[in-house]
């Protein structure tokens, strides 16, 4: 579980980014994060990965402060906390090969320390069959690739270190329709085979809806509303929230 206690962010120490941010992302309770842009809600993620460190409150993992600095804790953290981002392609190295962009996390957090190659090659080509692809992928690179099977790619690459926490970061906004919901419903599956927990960041009300059982609604680096999608998407209260109902495109029948 990753927990955020009275967090305040800001890029100048004046203005806040973010103020007063307290949410939990709890096993088994996949959580969508929504708000325009510029409304915080990357700067929340970049801060669940350690990118960012706090002006103001805590960030905890697993009941436990996240400190950053101690090695052993950040290895094991990233080990079971993952991300996929909006643009596949500038997550993935284009000189890599698929089978080094796969491997990295393996590698990295030591946990092909001692195997052979032949066991880090069998590890990728699973990755790669959980996300639709084969091991036809493995010498090529990412420019090969339509953006749909590139985040399949960025997908199998989060998932190897088999983390126990997913984080997305517009992970369909850059698709086309099609992929769009090709994705997301990869992402559904993988959420139930290996019991993940997905936090979803998005603009757009429809994606949280289809992957998450909780909604924080965000505006001006402040949550102005939280609770079940049922609730949030069918009762809301916040003028904020009822107005990102209202952006979402519909087909009028008379039209």
């Amino acid at each position: 579980m990753i927990s955020f206690n009275a967090v305040d962010f800001s890029y100048t120490g004046k203005s806040p980014t973010l103020s007063d941010i307290s949410f939990e992302i709890a096993p088994g309770r996949n959580l969508g994060i929504v708000g325009e842009s510029g409304s915080g809600k990357s700067t929340i993620m970049k801060l669940a990965l350690g990118l960012y460190r706090p002006g103001k409150g805590e960030i905890q993992y697993q009941g436990a402060p996240l400190n950053f600095a101690d090695k052993a804790i950040a290895k094991g953290y990233r080990r079971n906390v993952q991300a996929i981002f909006q643009d596949p392609y500038s997550s993935l190295d284009p000189r890599q090969s698929i089978l080094r962009a796969i491997a990295e996390p393996l590698n990295s957090l030591g946990i092909s320390d001692g195997k052979p190659k032949d066991w880090v090659a069998e590890q990728v080509k699973q990755a790669l069959y959980e996300v639709g692809l084969d091991d036809s992928a493995l010498s090529r690179y990412p420019r090969e690739f339509s953006g749909g099977q590139r985040q399949r790619i960025a997908i199998a690459r989060a998932l190897i270190s088999q983390p126990r926490i997913l984080l997305a970061d517009e992970p369909v906004s850059s698709l086309d329709v099609t992929n769009r919901e090709l994705i997301l419903e990869l992402l559904r599956k993988l959420r139930e085979k290996h019991d993940l927990t997905i936090a979803v960041i998005s603009h757009d009300l429809s994606i949280i809806a289809a992957l998450c059982d909780e909604i924080l609604v965000m505006n001006r680096g402040r949550i102005v509303e939280r609770g079940t999608s049922e609730l949030v998407l069918g009762n809301p209260r916040h003028p904020y929230t009822k107005r990102l109902l209202k952006a979402i495109p519909r087909l009028s029948a008379h039209r």
